[in-house]
């Protein structure tokens, strides 16, 4: 993979990181003056349709996982670029099995607003924005994973003769 598109691709993983620790920050702000302060949060539902008491616990979740992604990409290690992949596809499953009951149930009205059916200009950003997102991820844990498989060398240690031995690995 060239150089440009590989700078890119950390760039995106990177900003994936910084926006979701961010967005969440802020959500979770949101949250606790909205309705801790004056128990309007109700009104002004999370625009995934979530219970109250769940929303923080759901944002710390991807404080967690992005923080997880930011460290993996700084260790290049692929095994970090797991939590944040596995909490963006089940919040992802959550909304559209939720939009698929949604569709069938037929909510409230000011609850019908934020579907996928009847408003997809806000919907479709939202889980656009999780596609690629995952789509990035595993990019770049690709990318990651292929750096480690294209070095061929296999040095070890040998303790008998206080030398390091290099061995070709044949694939």
């Amino acid at each position: 993979m060239d150089r440009i598109t590989r700078r890119f691709l950390i760039f995106q993983g990177l900003s994936i990181g910084i926006l979701t620790i961010v967005s969440s920050l802020v959500t979770i702000y949101n949250y606790a003056f909205n309705y801790l302060h004056y128990e309007t949060w109700e009104r002004h539902n999370d625009i995934n349709g979530m219970p109250e008491m769940i929303i923080p616990v759901r944002e710390l979740c991807w404080i967690v996982a992005a923080g997880v992604l930011l460290y993996g990409i700084h260790r290049r290690q692929t095994r970090f670029f797991y939590p944040i992949i596995g909490v963006a596809a089940l919040v992802l499953l959550i909304h559209l099995v939720r939009e698929l009951l949604l569709l069938w149930t037929g909510p409230a009205e000011w609850y019908w607003h934020f579907t996928l059916f009847c408003n997809p200009s806000l919907m479709l950003p939202i889980i656009g924005r999780r596609i690629h997102g995952i789509m990035t991820l595993v990019t770049l844990k690709r990318l990651f994973e292929s750096e480690h498989s294209s070095d061929n060398n296999f040095v070890r240690f040998n303790a008998d003769r206080e030398e390091c031995e290099t061995n070709e690995i044949n694939l």
